[in-house]
């Protein structure tokens, strides 16, 4: 199954229930690739997305306010996030990711910023990030919280490309930070960091209200995390790729 090049979406499913995509190819979505929004038990394998790594918003796989969703052996190459969970709408559990390929200019795996609901009960495991502005993301804006998951078994190599990208090429990112004065934002806890990596790169935490310039590029947690691991991580930085 190959989609559409000229449809913004090439692959959207809204209130859908036991839904698999298996050897499928996507090119160039100017959108999300696939967007699977309030739905339950959809199995996406063995797909290969080839976005337009100089568009923005251009993401892979998001889902959104969905439950036992599954991606497994998926390469994943774009401009914007390319797997992104998120809770518009409600909670997202059980979602297991693994067996997966990601080249971006923006985050490898991103929970968030919509976070007006729960993340749990979310597993990644044997994930390569390539050549990405940056890898996992954990970027609280809302009021919902981030608890009960687990990375594991990740290659991560950063590269910085610009300013304009999300990311300052972070191996690793973890923020909870209000969306607007108004917000009562939630909470990511109990991290458990076994990966120790260099720093020393500007990230402006975009998307957060009163943003403070820092210069650590490691994980810079909000709160003090909870069932939250990182097990047997590679990283690598360059400056350059020549």
């Amino acid at each position: 199954m190959k989609f559409s090049t000229r449809d913004a979406r090439n692959l959207y499913f809204w209130l859908s229930d036991e839904f698999i995509s298996r050897h499928s190819e996507s090119d160039f979505g100017s959108l999300c690739s696939i967007h699977v929004v309030r739905s339950n038990n959809i199995s996406i394998h063995h797909v290969s997305i080839l976005g337009d790594f100089d568009t923005p918003n251009n993401d892979g796989i998001d889902i959104d306010s969905s439950n036992n969703t599954s991606i497994y052996s998926c390469n994943i190459d774009t401009g914007d996030d390319a797997i992104c969970p998120k809770t518009n709408d409600g909670p997202v559990h059980n979602l297991t990711v693994s067996r997966c390929w990601i080249r971006t200019k923006s985050c490898g795996v991103k929970l968030g910023s919509a976070s007006t609901s729960d993340f749990y009960g979310l597993r990644f495991n044997w994930i390569n990030i390539t050549e990405s502005h940056r890898g996992i993301g954990l970027q609280l804006r809302d009021s919902g919280n981030i608890y009960d998951v687990i990375f594991s078994n990740f290659n991560i190599m950063t590269r910085y490309y610009d300013q304009s990208w999300w990311g300052r090429a972070e191996p690793i990112y973890v923020t909870s930070c209000p969306r607007s004065p108004a917000t009562v934002v939630g909470s990511i806890y109990n991290l458990q960091r076994f990966t120790n990596y260099t720093g020393g790169l500007l990230d402006y935490r975009p998307g957060c209200q009163g943003l403070v310039d820092h210069q650590n590029s490691e994980i810079a947690p909000a709160t003090i995390p909870e069932s939250i691991e990182f097990v047997d991580f590679s990283l690598f930085y360059q400056t350059s790729l020549g």
